[in-house]
């Protein structure tokens, strides 16, 4: 039978057929075969038609150690689905603010100290821009993986982004970047005096009833949640569930953890363009249908074509904090969210009132983004009454037959091998601080007859050399997985000049290296280096302003409580 809320539901009727509950167990048939043949270990699904939750719960493990199974309450980091809840809480901050839309300009809600590179972007970037990875910046990931330390104030962090370099001019190309995402969560914070963090609870969180949802750098104890795991020879190796605070200090981006029964409230609201389950509005709808609108056309990637295969599936636009593509015919709504140890995606059909997420532990990289998209391409053909594509066998194999599939590559081992010093140039030339005003300052020290680098909160890192001034880099400790794990054995390589004054790292894989100088102007603190590397700036705590949030998140918890019994 078909349970929502340990409560039996009667068969569906959709249109011209009906979802049954042997429709509901074969999907979960499906669902099981493929974390079987794909070793997942956790998985979160949520359902939504018509205004109705049809199914909420998990599959496979939460703990692993513990035997500990997923259900409809356990929590998982959704990353880059939390983009959406940005947006929606920027629309909601807009129409109470009228005086400010998304073509305003940043400089004109922040003032004349507000800087990005050059004039043109700082005179001229809307929310829209930043919403719709317009700005013309790259991602410049690696600092986020690692971490700013841990003292980083998003005011700060907002500050040195003026000194991230463009590739393109503005409006002219989509880059995808989730500094701009915590620019935007700063100014709807500037805009309301309130934090990002508190808006989401407020406007969202809580008259949605979300009481099992929040914010992964605000936590201290994981039991609740599916861990998160990375591979070895298809063995899963939990994550330090540390790891989860990168998402410090640029939250807006990526820092909600949700649970699959939470989610369906969260569908509900976009299906409804800005009402709850029970009709209430809360946000505007012209407003919020904005935030669905293309803003930036986006490079193929991912895209299905017939007839190289059986159905059509092709990305349109980016939006703000959502894509729109084109689904068997269908318009969809969606959004992927990754973060360390976790893969999420979400998708809506607006016009079937049809929504679908899903939440893994694991990491993209190991193949959980094309098992999550089979699972969500399965219950979207059933939700919408199509022929699946996919069945059993296809699922595991996919993309083949179709098209043939990248070897995955193995490492040898989770222990990375010792570096051999086979170059004439002695260790103490490499020691020593390299900084970049916009990505903080790295470390590199010896410990044990060896070189290793230390950058931001997480990142240890052993140096291989390779030549004089060419070295390669392994993490190891805590961000082992990210050069040692299935289908990620490639280390990153780092160049030093000749005159050992300044090294060049790749902060952006896609685009060019950024150069980090030696011996900077300035005074270095151990303290707030925290033995891992940091940011050029000394931060200070304000106690006041920490102890004035916590007293108001308190405030809404409490609220939400006795909304929501």
């Amino acid at each position: 039978m078909v349970f929502v809320d340990n409560q039996e539901i009667e068969p569906i009727e959709i249109g011209d057929f009906s979802i049954t509950p042997e429709n509901i167990e074969e999907l979960k048939k499906f669902v099981n075969n493929l974390m079987s043949c794909k070793k997942i270990v956790g998985l979160g699904l949520t359902l939504v038609y018509d205004n109705k939750v049809i199914f909420a719960d998990g599959f496979g493990m939460a703990n692993i150690e513990k035997r500990i199974s997923v259900d409809k309450n356990s929590k998982f980091a959704i990353g880059s689905l939390t983009k959406a809840f940005t947006s929606t809480v920027i629309a909601k901050v807009l129409s109470e603010n009228t005086r400010y839309n998304w073509d305003t300009p940043i400089k004109d809600i922040l003032g004349n100290e507000f800087r990005l590179f050059d004039d043109i972007r700082t005179d001229n970037v809307n929310l829209r821009d930043l919403l719709g990875h317009k700005v013309g910046v790259p991602g410049y990931f690696e600092p986020l993986l690692v971490g700013f330390p841990e003292n980083t104030s998003r005011e700060d962090f907002i500050k040195n982004i003026q000194y991230q370099p463009p590739v393109a001019p503005i409006r002219t190309k989509f880059i995808y970047s989730n500094y701009f995402y915590a620019l935007a969560g700063y100014v709807a914070e500037k805009i309301t005096g309130r934090s990002w963090e508190h808006l989401v609870q407020e406007y969202l969180f809580n008259p949605l009833c979300m009481k099992n949802s929040g914010f992964v750098d605000h936590i201290s104890s994981f039991d609740e949640f599916a861990l998160g795991y990375s591979y070895i020879k298809e063995t899963p190796v939990k994550l330090k569930e540390e790891l989860l605070y990168t998402s410090s200090p640029s939250g807006p981006a990526g820092s909600i953890y949700s649970t699959p029964k939470d989610m369906g409230e969260w569908i509900l609201l976009h299906l409804n363009t800005g009402k709850d389950s029970s009709g209430h509005n809360l946000v505007d709808n012209a407003t919020l249908k904005e935030t669905y609108r293309g803003q930036m056309a986006t490079p193929l990637f991912g895209n299905l074509f017939k007839p190289e295969f059986p159905i059509s599936d092709v990305v349109i636009s980016y939006n703000m904090g959502w894509l729109s593509s084109v689904y068997r015919g269908y318009r969809r709504l969606w959004h992927s969210g990754g973060i360390v140890g976790y893969s999420s995606l979400l998708w809506l059909f607006p016009d079937k009132k049809v929504g679908i997420y899903a939440s893994m532990t694991g990491s993209k990289s190991n193949g959980n983004s094309e098992a999550i998209k089979t699972i969500l391409s399965r219950s979207a053909d059933m939700l919408l009454g199509l022929e699946p594509w996919l069945n059993d066998s296809t699922s595991c194999s996919f993309p083949e037959p179709w098209i043939k599939k990248t070897p995955v590559v193995y490492p040898l081992d989770e222990i990375v091998p010792e570096p051999s010093w086979n170059i004439s140039t002695q260790q103490d030339d490499y020691v020593g601080f390299y900084c970049n005003p916009a990505f903080g300052m790295m470390k590199i020290q010896k410990q044990n007859s060896q070189l290793v680098m230390r950058y931001g909160r997480f990142g240890k890192m052993k140096l291989y050399p390779i030549t004089e001034t060419a070295f390669d880099v392994r993490y190891i400790e805590a961000l082992w997985f990210v050069t040692n794990s299935d289908d990620n054995v490639t280390p990153v390589r780092i160049t030093f000049s000749s005159d050992f004054n300044s090294l060049v790292y790749p902060i952006d894989r896609l685009y060019s290296n950024t150069t980090f100088s030696r011996n900077c102007n300035v005074n270095v603190d151990s303290s707030h280096l925290q033995g891992n590397g940091g940011n050029i700036m000394h931060f200070i705590h304000d106690t006041r302003s920490y102890l004035k949030s916590y007293l108001l998140m308190l405030n809404l918890f409490v609220i939400l409580f006795i909304q929501c019994q």
